[in-house]
């Protein structure tokens, strides 16, 4: 049909391009699909190809053609390969089918080591240990070794207990050598195995029966803990006896972390932390998240915050919270979030009892409730002894007491009060609010901190 004030050639031509455009377009889209198609039958089939290099490439070392070897390595290598970085490393220090060249062996190691292989990561610590490739650096070796160990390498837990027994790189410890050689030892693998029990017998010739008892339940902790990862630690009681980390070499550490020594600040917080000391646990942990003295690993850090929560440190266990409200090394659960929130609010941290009044307010992991919302924002702006936390809690108090009937104010000042008492965090009367906010202070937003971890 023609429209009006359109001439019929027009409308007809306009008719018959229209009808061309639609073909043209059919094809296009056709054709765009038929290449989608062949895209990733070209990624499958270069997927299959570098698994099949791979394959080739360990068969002809395996055979001896170490030249064979090397290439195909190479070339899965550049391309980002972590398996074959590692292999080119040991070509490289065997001299197998290439000069012998220890710095490029170190070079393709850490390439490895840094995307997170054990193997890599163990076969680093040893060119540390013994000064090849690189100036020997013996805590630099420590550091490799339990990056491997923590991933479950045998070798590595017995190279950390031989680096714990002759005091290389750590302090000399024989409780925490005989407790990696213990690890070491649970593990199917008879080259580790032997060099577990050969440390365990030195080790236990020098130290008494109570300390190998301590050292052997230290053992079974990290065992039942990677048994049982992504879950609480079980709570287990305190072993008779041990004694508490030395509070000089605790502060010590401390002190090396403050004036930026973030190398003896890992050692030191490191020793104590496996030893079940929970703030060194935490302390790691920051370490970890914030990639001080260590690589960044937000995993890493998950660990080490969840051990220390596992003994009820209050600010691991708020930590831990944030970690999952933003999904930073464990996969974000607002529901476990919350868990570990009110954990941490019921040992009195007060920047936990802020992100639950958040939680509770927005809707997020909770049902949404105004009143527990209010509950907790009274709380704190009654007994908060941090002042911005304090601040925070009156504004957002009197953000959602607007909305709020005074029914409802005075059944969440109720739970406030109640709560408070039950808690012993005040036993008189609450003193009395702020009456307005304070000059251009602005209402708090939504998203979490991560609080030890920024400051």
């Amino acid at each position: 049909m023609t429209q009006p004030g359109m001439p019929a050639h027009f409308a007809k031509a306009g008719g018959r391009r229209g009808r061309q455009l639609q073909g043209d377009a059919g094809t296009r889209a056709a054709t765009l699909r038929l290449l989608g198609l062949v895209a990733l039958f070209l990624v499958a089939i270069a997927g299959a190809a570098a698994s099949q290099t791979l394959d080739e490439a360990v068969a002809a070392y395996k055979r001896g053609d170490h030249g064979a070897a090397f290439r195909g390595f190479r070339s899965l290598a550049e391309r980002g390969n972590a398996k074959a970085q590692a292999a080119l490393g040991v070509i490289y220090a065997r001299g197998q089918g290439v000069p012998q060249d220890d710095v490029e062996a170190v070079r393709w190691y850490r390439r490895a080591a840094e995307r997170g292989l054990a193997g890599a990561q163990l076969n680093l610590g040893f060119m540390y240990a013994k000064g090849r490739g690189v100036p020997r650096d013996d805590a630099e070796a420590v550091g490799w070794f339990h990056h491997a160990a923590e991933q479950g390498n045998a070798e590595a837990q017995a190279s950390l207990g031989l680096m714990y027994e002759n005091g290389r790189g750590v302090p000399r410890d024989p409780i925490l050598a005989y407790k990696w050689y213990s690890v070491a030892a649970s593990a199917l693998n008879a080259t580790a195995l032997l060099k577990a029990v050969l440390g365990m017998r030195r080790v236990g010739r020098d130290i008494t029966p109570g300390a190998i008892a301590r050292a052997r339940r230290l053992a079974w902790m990290w065992l039942i803990q990677k048994q049982k990862v992504g879950s609480v630690p079980p709570r287990l009681p305190a072993m008779p006896g041990t004694p508490p980390a030395a509070p000089q070499i605790l502060a010590e550490a401390t002190a090396a972390y403050k004036r930026g020594d973030h190398g003896a600040a890992y050692r030191g917080f490191l020793r104590h932390a496996e030893r079940g000391n929970a703030k060194a646990q935490y302390k790691l942990g920051v370490m970890y998240a914030k990639g001080e003295g260590v690589p960044r690993d937000d995993a890493g850090a998950v660990r080490w915050f969840r051990r220390a929560a596992g003994q009820r440190d209050a600010e691991a266990q708020a930590v831990l919270g944030a970690m999952y409200e933003q999904g930073r090394g464990v996969q974000q659960s607002i529901a476990e979030a919350v868990r570990w929130y009110r954990r941490a609010a019921g040992r009195g941290y007060d920047e936990a009892k802020l992100r639950l009044g958040l939680l509770h307010e927005r809707g997020r992991g909770v049902p949404r409730d105004t009143v527990r919302a209010y509950k907790w924002y009274y709380s704190l702006a009654a007994s908060a002894s941090n002042v911005t936390v304090r601040r925070d809690a009156v504004v957002n108090m009197r953000r959602v007491g607007r909305r709020m009937t005074q029914g409802a104010v005075a059944r969440a000042e109720q739970l406030a009060r109640a709560w408070l008492l039950r808690k012993e965090e005040a036993r008189a009367a609450l003193p009395r609010l702020p009456a307005s906010i304070p000059p251009g202070r602005k209402e708090t937003g939504d998203a979490p901190g991560d609080f030890g971890i920024d400051r």
